[in-house]
């Protein structure tokens, strides 16, 4: 870490710069669950060690490859139109991108930009972009090899998110075949279908699982796992097809309790709830 040292009269001293340069690794090393905190960290620790660096930004693309800002430097200051341009075109050339900038582009102390892309398996997945005042060729290339170390971090943040939606789908898909194969065992739907909410209730942890089928207007309610015979008349059974029909009335997924955000109608799933 540079060790940027201030004078008297409120500037920033050189221990300070070394307590905040260690708070931020720290917020790094334990930020990696949380992108904000994680993207913050890298993207102010990186700007620190550039001594010509007056403003900077961190970009990720989108699955649909649309660049989405994600953190600024210094914090809530988002830098100009030529930091935009120069990391829309290392996104384009995939590589390091440096340039100068004319009279009329300069923004503030800012003479000179430059952009460094994070590729992950072809994929560009970031890029990020710097805004150096009165810097030397010399100091824009150490400043880009700089970012360049620093962008491993990035990669490995990248990948181990990749890497837990690959092992969260291949956990799901295996989980998927073996209750189809549990409804498999057997020849006719009503046993399959309590079999299937029953192991489904097991791996799950949950107290009871059910499963219905939209018959004219309303669901039927055909296995309730853990039992073996249910009567359309019983007040338990009537509430589940009761909550069945409120969910696919409203075509949506409903939780209760709900969210504060999710405005969806939740009567008959409290009233089962309160059964």
């Amino acid at each position: 870490m540079s060790k940027r040292a201030g004078t008297a009269g409120g500037h920033t001293t050189s221990a300070q710069v070394v307590e905040l340069d260690s708070a931020l690794w720290r917020r790094l090393l334990v930020g990696s669950d949380d992108d904000e905190v994680f993207f913050e960290s890298w993207l102010a620790l990186q700007a620190r060690q550039l001594r010509r660096a007056v403003n900077a930004v961190l970009v990720v693309l989108d699955q649909d490859g649309q660049m989405r800002p994600v953190s600024y430097w210094p914090k809530g200051t988002a830098p100009g139109l030529n930091v935009i341009k120069v990391a829309q075109s290392a996104v384009r050339r995939r590589i390091g991108i440096v340039r100068r900038l004319d009279a009329d582009e300069s923004e503030d102390e800012a003479i000179c930009s430059f952009a460094y892309p994070v590729i992950i398996e072809d994929d560009v997945a970031a890029v990020a972009a710097f805004n150096l005042s009165d810097a030397t060729e010399q100091e824009l290339q150490s400043s880009l090899r700089r970012v360049q170390w620093g962008a491993v971090w990035l990669e490995n943040h990248f990948r181990q998110q990749r890497a837990g939606i690959v092992t969260g789908t291949a956990e799901r898909l295996s989980a998927s075949l073996d209750l189809v194969a549990v409804a498999l065992e057997h020849e006719s739907a009503a046993p399959a279908a309590l079999a299937l909410m029953t192991e489904t209730a097991v791996r799950l942890g949950s107290e009871r699982a059910s499963i219905g089928f939209r018959h004219r207007l309303s669901c039927r309610v055909m296995a309730i796992s853990h039992t073996s015979e249910i009567s359309q008349r019983q007040n338990l059974v009537r509430g589940i097809a009761a909550a069945m029909d409120e969910a696919i009335d409203q075509q949506k997924i409903i939780v209760f309790p709900a969210a504060k955000e999710d405005y969806a109608v939740t009567v008959k799933h409290r009233e089962l709830s309160q059964r």
